[in-house]
């Protein structure tokens, strides 16, 4: 059975190219994507007129489902994705030690969540706040495209979303799929 990792996007305003890139890599080395996001129906991207369908809300996604949990950044990410209900699933996930990450400006949600405390992390800091709220969580800023600390993956850009993808394999092919009955 192929593993199923969720792609979780803002409703309004994701990076197409992050999510694009790394769905289109995940799905060709054979695994099943699963877009998740804040609200059903259709997702718009923070560029051009890049839409797609939501497959599970993220008050519907049952983490035993599924065998990574990775956060797509984009404009529209912190306003619709950095939330005391998503905080709480990335707690659950973590637990669970299953590959998991974020790319762009969606660290900083995983900071939130302090799911990645005394961990080596990346994202985007143009604005120069990245730095500032690594350290408030006790993170590791790494300024490298793409870093890898145990089963967690972050990258920068829509540029790295090549190597984020590779990298999300990598931590997968090295984890045997587990399923959970409910």
């Amino acid at each position: 059975m192929a593993k199923t990792i969720a792609l979780v996007i803002a409703h309004a305003g994701f990076q197409p190219i992050e999510y694009g890139v790394t769905k289109k890599i995940l799905e060709s080395e054979g695994y099943s994507v699963l877009t998740v996001s804040n609200k059903p129906g259709i997702a718009t991207s923070a560029i051009s007129a890049v839409t797609t369908k939501v497959d599970v809300p993220l008050d519907k996604l049952k983490i035993e489902t599924i065998d990574g949990l990775f956060v797509i950044g984009g404009s529209g990410c912190l306003e619709n994705l950095d939330t005391a209900a998503m905080h709480e699933l990335l707690r659950r996930f973590f637990e669970t030690e299953k590959p998991m990450g974020a790319i762009c400006v969606a660290p900083r949600i995983l900071a939130n969540a302090d799911v990645l405390t005394g961990l080596r992390a990346t994202g985007w800091d143009d604005d120069h706040q990245l730095v500032h709220i690594f350290k408030e969580h006790g993170i590791n800023d790494v300024r490298e495209t793409c870093v890898v600390d145990g089963h967690m993956v972050t990258a920068t850009d829509p540029q790295a979303a090549q190597e984020f993808a590779e990298n999300i394999i990598a931590c997968l092919k090295h984890r045997p799929t587990m399923r959970f009955s409910n």
